[in-house]
C-alpha cells in the first residue's frame, strides 16, 4: 500500500484543483450566467446528486474501507469488487428509471425536464466512477492526474462555448460529459491493471447489512445537505438558489483541500484498527487534528472578515446576496473538520456506523424543520442558518460518540492556540479596509498580511502541524 505521505499529498493536490478550477471559472460563469442561470444549473445537478446518492448505497465508504483489508490478497479482493460493482450496477439502473419517471411525471419538474434529464449524467454513469476501488487501493495518483486532466479540458471548452445566458444548458452538458469521461477512464483503467470481474458464486448478502448502515447515514447527510437547495427552489426562485449554491460550491471546495488529509489517512486508519494498533491509530488522529485546526481556524476567521469583499470580485455585483452567507458558512470551516475527523476517520474505521447514522437521522430531522421555519422569512439566509446549526449539533453528537466508544480524545487546546492567533485578522480587516480603494486591492493586501502574520505566529509558537510539514518537505 502506497505510503501516508504520498497519499496526502496526492489527495492535497487533487483537491486544491477543486478549488484552483472553480476559482477560474466561477468569476466567469457568473457574470455570463448571472444567478439566476447560475442556481438554474445548480439546482439540476443537485437533484441528480440526490439521486446518485441513492444509487451509490455508501459503496465510496463502505468500498474503500472493504478494498483496504484485502489490498494484497488478489483473489479475496477481485471477488469483493465484483460484489460490490454488481450492487452498483443494480442500484444505478433502478435509481436512473426512478429518476427519469419522477422528470417526467412530476409537474414541478417536468418544465424543467431537459436541464434534468441531461444533469441525470451524473446518475446513468455513476455505477463505472468506482473511485472507491482506487482509494482502497491506495492509488491516489491516477485519481488525481486523471481528474486534473478532464477537468482542465472542460475548463478550456467551457471557456470557447459558453458566451451568454442562454448559454447554462452548455455549461451544464459540458459538467456532465466531464463525468462521463472520468467513468470510461476508470473502467479502461481498471481492466487493464488486471482486476477480474466476475458475476458468478457472488455474495452479495454479506455487504448489504453494513452497506445500507451507511447508505442510511448517507441519505440523512444528503437531506440535510442536498434537499435544502430543492426546498428553497421551491420556497423562493433560482437567483436565490444562486447565492446559496455558490457559497456552498466554494467553502466545500476548499473544506476538500483540508480534509484531504482525512482522506488520504483512511485506508491506513482502518488497516491499523482491524490489526488493534492503537498506539499508531492515536499518532495519525493526533496529527490530523492537528493539521485540520491549523488551517480550519484562518480559514473560519478569515472568511468571515473578508466576505463582504470577495463576493462582489469573485462573483460579481448581481451576488451581493450571497455575503451574509459566506460569513455564516465561512465559520463552519472548523465545525466541518472536527465532523471529518469523527466520523470518517474514528467512527466509522471502528465499526461505528450505527453511532454515525443517529447523529445523521437527527440532523436529518432538524434541518428540513428549520429549513422549512426560516425559509420563508430569510431565504437563502433562512437555509444557511439552518444548515449551520444542524451542522453543529451533528458535529456535537459524533464527537460525544467518539469519546463513549473509543479511547481517542481531541486535544482541544491545539484549537484553542489557532483561534487565538486568529483573532488580529480582524484588526487588520479595518485597517486595510480604510486605506483601500477597491475591492481587488484589499484583497490582495489583505490575504497576504494574514497568512505571512499566522504562518509566522505559527513558527514562533512551534505548532506542531508546521513540524510536520516541514519534515515532509525534508524527506
Amino acid at each position: 500500500m502506497a505510503s501516508i505521505r504520498k497519499n496526502i499529498i496526492y489527495t492535497t493536490l487533487l483537491q486544491l484543483s477543486n478549488v484552483i478550477f472553480p476559482i477560474i471559472t466561477m468569476p466567469y460563469v457568473s457574470r455570463v450566467l448571472g444567478a439566476e442561470g447560475v442556481g438554474s444549473v445548480n439546482y439540476a445537478t443537485n437533484y441528480a446528486s440526490i439521486f446518485v446518492v441513492v444509487a451509490v448505497l455508501g459503496l465510496p465508504i463502505y468500498g474503500i474501507r472493504e478494498i483496504a483489508k484485502y489490498h494484497n490478497r488478489l483473489r479475496q479482493r477481485d471477488k469483493i469488487f465484483s460484489e460490490l460493482f454488481a450492487i452498483n450496477l443494480l442500484s444505478t439502473f433502478a435509481t436512473s428509471v426512478v429518476y427519469v419517471a419522477s422528470v417526467l411525471l412530476i409537474p414541478a419538474l417536468y418544465q424543467d425536464r431537459a436541464m434534468l434529464l441531461l444533469a441525470g449524467g451524473l446518475l446513468y454513469m455513476s455505477a463505472f466512477t468506482v473511485d472507491w476501488f482506487f482509494s482502497g487501493m491506495s492509488n491516489f495518483r491516477l485519481i488525481t492526474l486523471r481528474s486534473v486532466l478532464l477537468r482542465g479540458i472542460g475548463i478550456i471548452v467551457m471557456f470557447v462555448v459558453v458566451k451568454d445566458r442562454s448559454d447554462a444548458i452548455v455549461y451544464l452538458l459540458i459538467t456532465v460529459l466531464t463525468t462521463v469521461a472520468t467513468s470510461l477512464w476508470n473502467m479502461s483503467y481498471l481492466m487493464r491493471t488486471g482486476v477480474k470481474i466476475s458475476f458468478r458464486r457472488l455474495n452479495i448478502k454479506r455487504h448489504l447489512k453494513p452497506l445500507m448502515i451507511i447508505f442510511s447515514t448517507q441519505i440523512s447527510v444528503m437531506i440535510y445537505t442536498q434537499v435544502d437547495v430543492q426546498i428553497l427552489r421551491f420556497l423562493s426562485d433560482y437567483v436565490q438558489v444562486g447565492f446559496y449554491t455558490s457559497v456552498v460550491i466554494v467553502v466545500k471546495r476548499v473544506m476538500g483541500v483540508v480534509n484531504s488529509v482525512g482522506t488520504a489517512t483512511i485506508p491506513a486508519l482502518s488497516a491499523h484498527v482491524k490489526e488493534h494498533d492503537e498506539q499508531k491509530v492515536k499518532s495519525i488522529i493526533d496529527k490530523s487534528f492537528s493539521f485540520l485546526s491549523f488551517l480550519a481556524a484562518p480559514l473560519a476567521v478569515g472568511s468571515i472578515v473578508v466576505a463582504s469583499h470577495f463576493v462582489p470580485l469573485f462573483f460579481g455585483e448581481e451576488f451581493m446576496g450571497a455575503i451574509p452567507l459566506l460569513q455564516i458558512m465561512g465559520g463552519l470551516f472548523i465545525v466541518y473538520s472536527m465532523s471529518a475527523i469523527a466520523a470518517f476517520q474514528i467512527l466509522i474505521p471502528y465499526g461505528q456506523e450505527t453511532k454515525f447514522l443517529i447523529t445523521t437521522i437527527i440532523g436529518c430531522v432538524m434541518n428540513v424543520a428549520l429549513d422549512f421555519i426560516l425559509i420563508p422569512y430569510w431565504q437563502g439566509v433562512g437555509a444557511m442558518i439552518a444548515t449551520a446549526f444542524t451542522e453543529i449539533v451533528v458535529t456535537t453528537l459524533s464527537i460525544y460518540f467518539v469519546y463513549r466508544y473509543t479511547p481517542l480524545r481531541f486535544k482541544w487546546e491545539v484549537l484553542g492556540k489557532n483561534l487565538l492567533v486568529c483573532v488580529p485578522f480582524v484588526i487588520f480587516h479595518l485597517i486595510v479596509s480604510r486605506i483601500t480603494g477597491s475591492n481587488a486591492v484589499y484583497l490582495s493586501v489583505m490575504l497576504p498580511l494574514c497568512a505571512v502574520y499566522y504562518l509566522g505566529m505559527q513558527l514562533t509558537l512551534r505548532n506542531e502541524a508546521v513540524k510536520e510539514l516541514k519534515c515532509y518537505f525534508k524527506r
